[in-house]
């Protein structure tokens, strides 16, 4: 065993190690005696809260029910060989970093394959102009069901985009147009 100097931890795991199990208010008890306070205990709920979730978290105390908790095996190691249970207690917590890491890429991977999959099948857009400009006539209102009337950008190839109220087709839909190099000059191109 390395020695260390005992820290406020420590004081407070000998007081509580050897009872089967303890309040939060022996815990909040033990915790102002370890750090060295000499008037008498005043409870202050939920100060120490951090510190507790943190001691579970690390597998060095357990919730055994609702306020109640013990001192882990791993929570005596603590107090017997702080070093070795703190290399334990960093092993794990980078394993759970590095599985959070995985985790995370792969979601990013499977979101940029989404959009991938979603954009693709508009590719063959590339390269079209538009050939005219145009709103719905009464006869596609009607047949669409729609009030609101979109413009209709007529492509060279043969195919139009007409924009939606949303995925749908509930009714027609208004259109952005953004320029890049002058944020002045976006329009909103409405529907009538």
């Amino acid at each position: 065993m390395t020695n260390y100097k005992i820290t406020i931890q420590q004081r407070i795991f000998e007081q509580l190690v050897d009872k089967k199990s303890f309040t939060r208010a022996e815990l909040d008890k033990a915790i102002w005696v370890a750090q060295g306070n000499k008037f008498e205990f005043n409870r202050r709920r939920g100060y120490y809260g951090t510190n507790l979730q943190a001691w579970i978290n690390n597998k060095l105390v357990k919730k055994i029910k609702r306020g109640v908790f013990k001192i882990t095996s791993r929570g005596k190691l603590y107090l017997t060989d702080r070093g070795r249970c703190n290399k334990i207690v960093r092993t794990e917590r980078d394993k759970r970093q590095r599985a959070n890491l995985k985790r995370r890429e792969e979601s990013r991977r499977l979101y940029e394959q989404s959009i991938d999959k979603h954009v693709d099948p508009f590719k063959s857009l590339i390269g079209t102009t538009i050939k005219s400009v145009r709103r719905l006539s009464s006869t596609e209102l009607k047949d669409l069901g729609w009030s609101k009337n979109p413009l209709v950008l007529v492509l060279n190839n043969g195919t139009c985009l007409i924009p939606q109220l949303d995925d749908e087709g509930n009714d027609g839909g208004a259109v952005l147009h953004y320029n890049y190099r002058d944020e002045k000059e976006t329009k909103i191109i409405y529907t009538t």
